[in-house]
């Protein structure tokens, strides 16, 4: 396996992931004892499988219905995962919460947590970093539809982890480049007069247009399509 350090963190990423959104049982939550004992096991020689290969990013997600619990249910500290698509801080500390009962999901994802706080906290404060999101509302709500959630989101990540090709790559996906995934207008569409009136409940109301514009600079390439349409 080859392996890439994740921004300007010392986390060792695999050039490739084991995706977790099709060996779940139900795209809905489901009580542990309800996963057939075939379904998990075809989980468990999956992730073993992937381990083996030297993969150590294992994706799923809040919307991927039990594969998230599933997968908890084995976690191992070496496994880095991706998961929890919340846009507040209030919505991540309810899907944390929503988890605690799995015993091995905090000593999963602590040291790993601890670790891209500490690297984002270096270049931007990690409350600082959280915040940004309070206040802010979904694309649908915003003048022109612009997704000002998730261009914040790619601005934060490229500003303070030095992933900008990560963010050109999701950036360039919107303006309906790439489907229902990445929904929205880039930042190039806002009118700011238009947009102020939306922000009045974000204490970064005033900051946010020209942070809007210097993410549109600073990821703008070209349009992009979803790997599955190229």
């Amino acid at each position: 396996m080859r392996y890439r350090r994740f921004g300007k963190t010392n986390l060792r990423m695999p050039v490739l992931s084991c995706g977790g959104m099709r060996y779940q049982h139900k795209w809905q939550d489901v009580a542990p004892g309800e996963i057939p004992p075939e379904n998990q096991a075809n989980l468990e020689a999956t992730i073993r499988r992937a381990i083996e290969l030297g993969i150590n990013h294992i994706e799923t997600a809040r919307g991927y219905g039990s594969s998230e619990m599933q997968l908890y249910c084995l976690a191992r500290p070496e496994i880095h995962t991706l998961s929890c698509g919340a846009a507040k801080p209030s919505d991540f500390n309810e899907h944390i919460r929503a988890l605690e009962f799995y015993d091995s999901m905090a000593e999963t994802i602590a040291p790993i947590e601890k670790r891209i706080r500490a690297e984002m906290a270096r270049a931007l404060g990690a409350d600082w970093c959280l915040r940004w999101h309070e206040g802010v509302p979904e694309y649908l709500e915003t003048p022109e539809q612009v997704n000002i959630l998730e261009i914040l989101r790619l601005w934060m990540f490229a500003k303070s982890l030095d992933l900008v090709e990560w963010g050109k790559m999701r950036y360039n996906l919107l303006g309906g480049n790439g489907g229902h995934w990445f929904p929205g207008e880039m930042s190039d569409k806002m009118d700011e007069k238009r947009l102020m009136p939306v922000l009045e409940k974000s204490p970064f109301a005033a900051r946010i247009p020209g942070i809007l514009r210097e993410a549109h600079q600073l990821l703008f390439d070209e349009p992009k399509k979803r790997l599955s349409q190229s």
